[in-house]
């Protein structure tokens, strides 16, 4: 099972709808795929204190557990300010917490939506250092959809074709990578 994770607390998405079209994806190329949106989850903001005197949330364990369980994550990242957004941090910073190591060798895709033209390029690049350094296995591709405002259809599928192929064939890379 491939876990799909779009990493935004916005109702309309573009991230997790680039993460549901990756889960579609990876499920026509013969694998089983889970799209996860991080606002349906309940993950609170990171907190020492609240660690230090209740624990680590169990919205934060169920997450770790589907993580664990994946045999890879295709993680879409929004983007604000030049960076990833501060909701996608804090949900690593979370799993970071749980031990055994939630990232540990586990192979990552990364991928961002964003209106401009930049197609996420800053999240994209913000993102891969703290993975690496969570142990993730980030793949070396990654994919940056621009003008997401226009990108999906009302279905939610990617209207431009030279788009969706390329996006196919990041994702059928990246399978084509993973550890049997």
């Amino acid at each position: 099972m491939i876990l799909c994770l779009g990493l935004s607390l916005r109702q309309a998405s573009f991230n997790v709808r680039l993460a549901r079209a990756a889960a579609t994806l990876v499920r026509e190329a013969g694998a089983g795929a889970e799209p996860v949106a991080l606002r349906d989850l309940g993950i609170p903001p990171y907190d020492a204190d609240v660690e230090a005197t209740l624990g680590i949330p169990a919205p934060v364990h169920d997450l770790a557990e589907r993580v664990r369980s994946a045999r890879g994550v295709i993680i879409a990242f929004p983007e604000y300010n030049r960076a990833m957004a501060g909701v996608a941090k804090n949900a690593i910073d979370w799993l970071s917490r749980v031990r055994p190591y939630v990232f540990e060798g586990k192979p990552a895709l990364l991928l961002s939506a964003s209106s401009g033209r930049g197609a996420g390029a800053a999240a994209l690049a913000t993102s891969r250092p703290i993975l690496e350094h969570v142990d993730a296995v980030v793949y070396a591709e990654t994919f940056g959809l621009a003008r997401a405002k226009e990108a999906f259809d009302e279905a939610g599928v990617i209207a431009d074709p030279e788009t969706a192929v390329r996006l196919r064939a990041v994702i059928a890379g990246w399978l084509a990578s993973l550890p049997s």
